[in-house]
């Protein structure tokens, strides 16, 4: 049995027991509400009169003249107090010129019935004053707003007309602390909106009418909502010829019905909504699928017989005879331009059709929904990527497509998918994870797959379901001779899964050797990367040459520290004499800096003024900060920037680890440092004496040739 046919014969099952037992509910006990009488409104026998037979009329005094100078002068009869009957006054005077209620009304506290109608009241009355007042009839005045609390107090009042007049505003709280009313009508005003909370009545009544406004929307002002442990009504609730475009859904949430089950709280209420200009989408559905429900089992009212003024297609038409799936909602949030998106109420689903779209690739976004529909064929789709969408996805059409290769992941994330149709496309190869969908939901080109051991999970996996008629005719094409292979019957020799395995040997032997290598080749990189950096500025500045370093203030500048006693010591001793052998004036910090200069600003002026540079390297320098900027002073300015050769002297030996300037680990890592004895100094100064002089001479030969 469907969903559909249950939720049909619940709503019968209800609707009968209802009719049972409304003879039974309960009687107003006031002696003016007469026996219930049946009306063809109502669904069941649920309607009360009021009568004022047994009232005694008051008199009103009035001059048309002067229409606000009203009173009441007297009754004209009296009543006996002690009676049993339908006691009290009734204050009648219609088709007159009344602009408001006489002045005097609150001395007659014993008024049970007030009927004014056709007058021209402009201002709704406070009747706070006539407690046992149990109708009210203002119909046809010139009353434009109901005021908040207009008939609080009022506990016996059961019958309420403002029909026809003016009324375009009810305060949210205008029936608030009334009363349980039988009949509301206010039908015929300009009334925009109303008020959910006034149709919560939680006994039974016979008429809300609302008709002939301008009601575009139900508010909730009062955050009413409906109680799962209370009955409601039942009652007859008219909202026809007013401007609703969307259907109950909206009204019904903003009374606390979120699903069809609760929907039964009302479902023993009359509704009518016909003569308004629904836009039949989804949001109608709920009432659609009902009508249909009823209709198709036999059960008709007129109030069934709502039609539709949009869409063009649907206009005119009962929502009933409309087939449940052509209720949607256009989706635009996350919709490819060239694709068409949306809400379709009967089958919980975002719908998203791209067929014949001319698409390229599978789109990168989709929709919000928790359910996704995808028309995709007749594409040019080559490649069937994982797109988080996939696991939201239930059914999806790729046919007609270029589709090749299909991502590994693709199946985990459509394994709850209920169909996935991927004919009439190029697919060679599946791979092993399609496994994870359900036989019964994929469907596949019957002789375009190559027979590869990667297949021989196929025959077992077509075992896990019953509903597998539709793949059991798939041939595979099995290489050289094309030679076709049914794949239900299929056997791994069938599938070539037998080989050379001294070819297959040596094939993972050559497979792993690469790997290792690789591996090995990218840790060296990682490790020594410092190192191939140094090389390659070396390189480019002795092939690109030095820039021009003639006209230098020094030759010289010497990177030393200076608080270490050993290497000033040395650098006094040995390098500096070295240096002015060859008459190479040296710049040496701290001793020509500027005093009270910044030492940063020192070096860097006195580098940029020395022709080339010098460190001198120890266990001292590599521990000091100052000492390792100089260093990559040095190493920016004249290696990296081309001005002039960067000599280094190692004093002491120094692990690769123990700096943390990488360039200077790198050098010394490469051993591209002199040694600091004698004879290696006057080596290496007499080579930069030659580096420098060509460097002047290459200098001079191009300002000749300019």
């Amino acid at each position: 049995m469907t969903a559909h046919k249950i939720l049909l014969l619940t709503l019968t099952t209800l609707v009968l027991l209802r009719m049972v037992t409304s003879v039974i509910a309960p009687d107003h006990d006031d002696m003016c509400i007469k026996r219930r009488y049946t009306t063809d409104k109502c669904m069941i026998n649920c309607c009360w009169r009021f009568t004022t037979n047994d009232l005694v009329k008051l008199n009103v005094s009035v001059n048309c003249s002067s229409p606000a100078d009203s009173h009441i002068i007297n009754a004209l009869s009296s009543f006996n107090t002690s009676s049993t009957s339908c006691v009290g006054y009734h204050l009648d005077h219609t088709l007159s010129c009344l602009t408001a209620i006489p002045d005097n009304y609150c001395h007659y506290h014993q008024t049970r019935a007030i009927t004014l109608h056709d007058n021209s009241i402009f201002e709704f009355p406070d009747l706070r004053c006539l407690r046992l007042l149990g109708k009210l009839d203002l119909r046809s005045n010139n009353l434009k707003t109901i005021p908040s609390y207009a008939f609080n107090g009022l506990t016996k009042l059961r019958v309420i007309y403002l029909s026809h007049n003016e009324i375009a505003h009810i305060h949210p709280k205008a029936f608030e602390s009334c009363c349980p009313l039988i009949n509301l009508y206010l039908g015929h005003n300009k009334l925009t909106t109303i008020e959910a909370s006034v149709m919560g009545q939680p006994h039974p009544f016979c008429h809300m009418m609302f008709n002939h406004n301008l009601i575009t929307s139900i508010s909730n002002t009062n955050h009413f909502q409906l109680k799962k442990d209370r009955t409601y009504g039942p009652g007859y609730v008219s909202l026809s010829h007013n401007r609703l475009t969307k259907g109950p859904k909206e009204i019904l949430t903003a009374i606390g019905v979120t699903n069809m089950a609760e929907l039964g709280q009302l479902m023993f209420w009359g509704f009518n909504f016909r003569h308004n200009p629904f836009h039949c989408d989804c949001s109608v559905y709920e009432m659609a699928l009902i009508w249909k429900l009823f209709v198709s089992s036999g059960v008709w009212y007129d109030n069934f017989n709502v039609t539709c003024a949009t869409p063009r297609r649907f206009s005119g038409l009962p929502m009933h005879a409309i087939p449940l799936d052509n209720f949607t909602c256009n989706v635009f949030g996350g919709c490819h331009d060239k694709c068409v998106c949306e809400l379709n109420a009967h089958q919980r689903a975002t719908v998203v059709s791209c067929q014949g779209a001319d698409l390229r690739s599978l789109p990168d976004v989709m929709p919000q929904g928790r359910r996704l529909i995808l028309h995709m064929n007749n594409n040019s789709i080559r490649n069937f990527p994982r797109r988080n969408f996939l696991s939201r996805t239930t059914s999806i059409n790729l046919r007609d497509n270029a589709l090749s290769k299909i991502d590994r992941n693709v199946p985990h994330l459509l394994r709850n998918a209920e169909r996935v149709d991927l004919r009439d496309n190029d697919l060679k190869y599946l791979p092993q994870t399609i496994r994870a969908l359900s036989p019964k939901a994929l469907f596949l080109d019957l002789h375009t797959l190559t027979c590869s051991c990667d297949l021989k999970w196929f025959p077992a996996w077509l075992q896990y379901s019953d509903d597998h008629a539709h793949l059991n005719n798939i041939t595979c094409r099995k290489p050289p001779l094309d030679e076709r292979i049914l794949l239900l019957n299929a056997t791994e020799e069938d599938l070539g899964c037998f080989q050379n395995t001294n070819d297959l040997a040596a094939y993972e032997f050559a497979l792993i050797i690469t790997s290792i290598s690789l591996l090995a080749l990218v840790v060296l990189l990682v490790v020594f990367r410092h190192e191939l950096v140094v090389v390659f500025h070396h390189l480019a500045a002795r092939k690109k040459g030095y820039q021009q370093i003639a006209n230098r203030r020094y030759q010289v500048f010497v990177s030393v520290n200076a608080d270490s006693h050993e290497d000033s010591q040395w650098v006094r001793d040995v390098l500096l004499p070295a240096l002015d052998h060859h008459g190479l004036a040296s710049y040496l910090p701290p001793r020509d800096s500027v005093p009270g200069s910044v030492e940063m600003d020192d070096v860097t002026k006195g580098l940029h003024h020395s022709a080339a540079a010098i460190t001198v390297v120890s266990h001292d320098y590599v521990d000091s900060g100052p000492c390792l900027f100089q260093f990559s002073q040095a190493y920016s300015h004249k290696v990296v920037g081309r001005h002039g050769p960067l000599l280094v002297f190692r004093l002491s030996p120094v692990s690769r680890m123990a700096t943390r300037e990488p360039r200077l680990r790198a050098m010394l890592t490469l051993r591209m440092f002199y040694a600091t004895n004698i004879g290696s100094v006057k080596r290496a100064v007499a080579k930069l004496v030659a580096t420098l002089s060509d460097v002047q001479d290459n200098a001079e030969e191009v300002e000749l040739d300019g």
